[in-house]
């Protein structure tokens, strides 16, 4: 089957989560995203050898676009600073009664929007459709395989975490990918970009498409880069297991990861 992963948003700082306009362009080291890719080519590309996978990435970076070419070699990458789209972004906090804290909610739905048109336009000009659509992020560490036969397509499904909802990754196919880019263009008082809220109210309420977790669980089999300490902590990890995607327990233990959640 042939898949497309979708690459969104912003890339982790060490210094903590980036919530607020101009966050984005903060004086910080990145994370380790070169675990991340191993770890996703691992348990996502590698665990599924009867599929074929193309990569598309639009990130909020331009110093990493040669970096992030050279590992994921993607079919198409965009890297803008999203300070050109922030009068827009403000707008849609305005339009939707949200606290200025949402601005990264939105920033990412944006690029969530950005990369899925790429996809939509690759699909035109090709004449053909993905059978599946993964959306990823590019600070993730994931510990276990991602088997795609395991997933109904004409579902939308995220990584489970307890009683809310994760949005590390969605699983999908290539019409509900349509559908699901537009929830940066619906943001309004009923349908806040509140984290880990919003992604399943305008699934349920707007789509009306069933949404699902699936097996990969937030903080024991997945983690942002920055906290990758809770997969040590929490989910009783060894050093050396997360040794196999070439981060090391310096550096996990150098991430901020109570600066700012």
């Amino acid at each position: 089957m042939k898949v497309a992963v979708l690459f969104r948003g912003g890339m982790s700082k060490k210094i903590g989560r980036l919530m607020m306009p101009e966050d984005i362009n903060i004086e910080s080291d990145y994370i380790n995203y070169k675990c991340a890719y191993n770890s996703f080519k691992k348990h996502i590309i590698d665990a599924n050898p009867s599929h074929s996978f193309d990569i598309f990435i639009h990130t909020w970076h331009p110093d990493l676009e040669n970096d992030l070419k050279d590992l994921y070699k993607p079919i198409e990458i965009k890297t803008e600073n999203n300070s050109k789209y922030k009068s827009r972004i403000l707008y849609s906090l305005v339009n939707s009664n949200s606290h200025i804290s949402c601005f990264s909610i939105v920033s990412q739905a944006l690029s969530q929007k950005l990369v899925c048109k790429m996809v939509e336009k690759h699909c035109i000009k090709n004449n053909f459709e993905y059978d599946i659509i993964i959306i990823y992020r590019l600070d993730l560490l994931l510990i276990k395989d991602m088997i795609l036969e395991n997933y109904d397509l004409n579902s939308i499904t995220c990584n489970n975490w307890a009683h809310c909802w994760g949005d590390f990754h969605f699983v999908m196919n290539y019409k509900n990918m349509l559908k699901f880019a537009k929830i940066y263009d619906e943001f309004c008082p009923s349908l806040q970009p509140i984290v880990h809220q919003c992604t399943k109210m305008y699934v349920d309420k707007y789509l009306n498409i069933p949404y699902k977790q699936d097996d990969i669980s937030a903080g024991i089999d997945q983690e942002v880069v920055r906290k990758a300490i809770n997969l040590i902590e929490k989910a009783n990890i060894n050093y050396d297991k997360l040794l196999l995607y070439n981060i090391s327990e310096e550096e996990i233990l150098s991430y901020n990861v109570d600066n700012r959640g």
